[in-house]
């Protein structure tokens, strides 16, 4: 598969239960309040800058994304991820299930300069 040339990644068909987590490459995060029916959210700018709906969606317990580029995330979970005495995220205190198929996976915080990590997928009991 083809990586894609793309900054953003963008929400083709989906639900979220809680506000819809985006992030911005500098790190930002931004929370739209919640809706209701299916989503299609593409990449958007508020303040200067752009946000790309992020796959971790933290402050909710269900949900689905197909995105593009194509890749399929779907998640429930009974006790989301804690943060810390500064607001920071704690990985691996939420409890649940998360699982994506193959594909282009977006990653804010990139490695070596790149935002997309090509996925086998992935099932697990945590973000990952």
């Amino acid at each position: 598969m083809k990586k894609p040339t793309s900054l953003y990644p963008a929400v083709l068909y989906g639900i979220i239960s809680g506000p819809i987590r985006c992030e911005s490459l500098d790190g930002s995060e931004l929370w739209l309040p919640p809706r209701t029916g299916v989503l299609h959210i593409e990449p958007f700018e508020r303040d200067g800058k752009t946000y790309g709906v992020s796959h971790m969606q933290k402050a909710s317990t269900f949900g689905y994304l197909i995105m593009r580029p194509f890749i399929i995330h779907v998640w429930h979970f009974f006790k989301l991820q804690a943060k810390d005495d500064n607001g920071g995220w704690m990985p691996g205190t939420e409890r649940g299930f998360y699982g994506r198929t193959f594909g282009w996976r977006w990653d804010v915080a990139g490695t070596n300069g790149e935002h997309w990590i090509f996925s086998k997928g992935f099932l697990g009991g945590h973000w990952d």
